[in-house]
């Protein structure tokens, strides 16, 4: 799996994200990192943050790795709503 990488802007409350073309994910993990009151001195640290969390994310997940979806559930929690 590759992490996206991308600014985007607020519009109100709704995000709109363009993803590539060869993108086949149904669901994915999406982590928010406030951009505001980045200058160009601290933009090189964050990056290196932000970089450093998509390449941890990344080391979960092989390119291979199976769609573990309801079908695989044996016992579902009744207690967990989502």
């Amino acid at each position: 799996m590759e992490g996206i990488r991308q600014k985007i802007k607020r519009t109100g409350n709704k995000l709109i994200i363009d993803l590539p073309d060869d993108f086949k994910a149904e669901v994915f993990e999406l982590i928010l990192f406030p951009a505001d009151d980045v200058t160009e001195k601290n933009e090189d640290h964050l990056n290196e943050w932000r970089n450093f969390s998509v390449r941890t994310l990344e080391g979960y997940y092989s390119k291979d790795e199976p769609d573990y979806s309801d079908v695989l559930i044996k016992e579902p929690n009744k207690k967990y709503n989502p």
